[in-house]
């Protein structure tokens, strides 16, 4: 659990927090063409996210019935689930609407989408540092309250 929550971050900070970005400091692409680079790579790694949260769900069901998560892992990984499903049912396919049509030549109107999408990532970013250190505590034999 604990490997799966920090290689997890680790691939959110450099896909969402450092590549997505980066693209759009390059001078030499349009908006069009970093928009098509981005909608793949998020593409990619909605499917990655997805084998991940199969796995970290995997392992807590494993835990679960052996009594060793409290509450707060439970939640935890609850949220991030959530996450995961929100962005990739609602936010991924409203997004790659808005770049389909910015690539045909639409001229779109301003939009909150990429900000409350961006939302979601940082507060997922952060679950999974608190389930990193949630599993660390766990291992250690820190105190558990079983999860019935």
């Amino acid at each position: 659990m604990q490997l799966i929550a920090w290689v997890w971050l680790g691939m959110i900070l450099g896909v969402s927090f450092l590549a997505a970005p980066a693209k759009f400091m390059a001078e030499s692409l349009t908006l069009p063409v970093a928009l098509d680079v981005g909608r793949a790579t998020f593409g990619l790694f909605d499917r990655l996210e997805w084998l991940w949260t199969a796995a970290l769900l995997a392992v807590t069901w494993r835990r679960r019935r052996r009594g060793e998560l409290d509450r707060r892992v439970v939640t935890t990984v609850g949220l991030i689930v959530g996450i995961v499903i929100v962005q990739s049912l609602v936010f991924l396919p409203r997004l790659d609407e808005r770049v389909a049509l910015v690539i045909a030549g639409e001229d779109l109107p301003p939009s909150h989408l990429h900000s409350v999408s961006g939302a979601f990532e940082v507060v997922q970013a952060f679950l999974l540092l608190a389930l990193g250190f949630f599993a660390s505590s766990l291992r250690r034999g820190g105190s558990t309250r079983a999860v019935g």
